[in-house]
């Protein structure tokens, strides 16, 4: 009877997490798809030089301000120097 209701409790919690995490999926990939920011970000990206308008949308995927421990290192070290967040804080300062 016991391990009856542990199974039974399990069963339900895993049933419950999967349906959330996949309605969650598919609603990012219908937003993705009905948008296309992705593709428009990735044009922008592949242009050697850009206009206001482009710079503005590149602006608008990335954060409002950089992190405050996100610091430029003049480092020899090119995982130092291009690890997320100090990219992130080039692009801002950039647009």
């Amino acid at each position: 009877m016991k391990n009856e209701l542990l199974v039974a409790i399990v069963v339900a919690f895993l049933t419950y997490y999967l349906s959330t995490k996949s309605i969650q999926r598919g609603l990012l990939d219908s937003l993705d798809s009905k948008s296309e920011w992705r593709k428009n970000i990735f044009l922008v990206a592949s242009k050697s030089k850009l206009t206001l308008s482009q710079i503005y949308l590149v602006r608008t995927v990335l954060r409002y301000d950089p992190k405050s421990d996100a610091v430029l290192l003049d480092v020899n070290s090119i995982e130092e120097e291009l690890n997320f967040d100090n990219m992130t804080k080039t692009m801002i300062d950039f647009c």
